[in-house]
């Protein structure tokens, strides 16, 4: 099932429910997913490995 994600500018991407911050941030950029140490969920900072598992839910 599909996890919606709003990317800081605006844009709302979909991914799979297990996929990691990591693997969201080689998405926008093979840049990006090089230097990321860290992702942010509703404000409160994540680890590049956590796995998205909320189902129906919208992550920001």
């Amino acid at each position: 099932m599909a996890i919606k994600v709003t990317l800081p500018d605006g844009a709302i991407r979909e991914y799979e429910r297990g996929t990691t911050i990591e693997q969201v941030a080689e998405s926008i950029s093979a840049r990006l997913k090089k230097e990321a140490v860290a992702g942010k969920i509703n404000g409160k900072l994540v680890d590049v490995n956590l796995r998205l598992k909320r189902m129906g839910n919208h992550y920001t």
